[in-house]
């Protein structure tokens, strides 16, 4: 006896489960969920499920093969830079949207001084931006402040709150729910950086072996990223479910996000040339490129089946 099966269940068995590593559960990944929402990963055989894996453990666990994308663009690209076999193919933003919340009490990089900072990881983008707004406020960023690595943001939203920390790095969102509780925004540090805080990374196996899962990964994710853009009202819907703010300042979160995303998913040269600068600092011999750490062969092919001209 065989069951019948409906289209849909036959179009869900179908579908390619695809691994993709976040960095964190912020506002600018909300394009995948919302593009995954929408179907245009379905429409590209594809399922897409989101594992949260830290940015500095997403290099070991895209090159042992247990994730088939890397999220944490800026992450990535360093450690390509130091070697390892892996290419960016997407990147979602090209500056980070990180904002320095502290304790109201402090007001100036003076009171900052010699406090506990919490980020994701050390050696993580957002540790990165503390020490840029450390140094923006005054600071000698490797030696006047003190960073903890707490994992996710809710994380250290709870250390602040607690005062196992005086501040904290997150994302517009958070910093405002945070705002409202009264703690203070010192810093909007993610103007201060071009860097790629959300990307797409892949092994040069994978995309060797697989390029069409690249191509089709990526033209649902442009879809995805375009569509937020021209279209808030998912987004900002995203964000009231996610921060569990109002709608009001939902779009007010929305529109400081939109600072932070590209136009059409092409890494900016900037960004990448940025990254390889931090990832080699003080270290003599000569520099990857752009096209020594970057792969625009699936995008191109994603912006020319969606009638994208992009900018490379």
């Amino acid at each position: 006896f065989v069951a019948a099966l409906a289209p849909g269940d036959i179009q869900a068995q179908a579908l390619r489960k695809t691994r993709i590593a976040i960095p964190t559960i912020n506002v600018l990944t909300r394009p995948w969920y919302i593009a995954k929402d929408k179907g245009f990963y379905a429409a590209e055989g594809l399922d897409p499920e989101f594992v949260y894996v830290q940015g500095t453990l997403q290099t070991a666990a895209l090159l042992n093969g247990e994730i088939d994308f890397a999220g944490s663009g800026d992450t990535c690209l360093r450690a390509a830079a130091n070697g390892a076999p892996m290419k960016l193919v997407f990147a979602m933003t090209h500056q980070p949207d990180f904002m320095l919340v502290v304790r109201p009490e402090i007001k100036s990089g003076r009171d900052l001084r010699s406090k506990k900072i919490a980020i994701s990881s050390v050696g993580s983008l957002t540790a990165i931006g503390a020490k840029a707004a450390a140094s923006a406020l005054g600071l000698n960023p490797d030696t006047d402040i003190f960073l903890l690595g707490m994992g996710e943001q809710t994380n250290r939203f709870a250390a602040l709150q607690a005062g196992s920390a005086d501040g904290m790095i997150v994302d517009p969102g958070l910093a405002l729910a945070a705002q409202k509780k009264g703690f203070r925004i010192l810093s909007r540090v993610g103007e201060q950086l071009e860097l790629i805080q959300v990307g797409l990374a892949m092994s040069n196996q994978k995309l060797k072996s697989d390029p069409e899962l690249a191509r089709r990964f990526l033209k649902a994710s442009v879809r995805g990223l375009v569509d937020v853009q021209k279209n808030p009202e998912d987004m900002i819907q995203a964000v009231m479910k996610l921060r569990k703010i109002n709608r009001e300042d939902a779009a007010a979160v929305y529109k400081m996000e939109l600072n932070s995303f590209t136009k059409d998913g092409t890494p900016s040269r900037k960004s990448v040339e940025s990254a390889i600068q931090i990832a080699l600092q003080g270290r003599a011999g000569p520099r990857p490129t752009y096209e020594d750490l970057v792969d625009l062969t699936p995008i191109k092919q994603a912006h020319k089946e969606l009638g994208i001209t992009g900018n490379y």
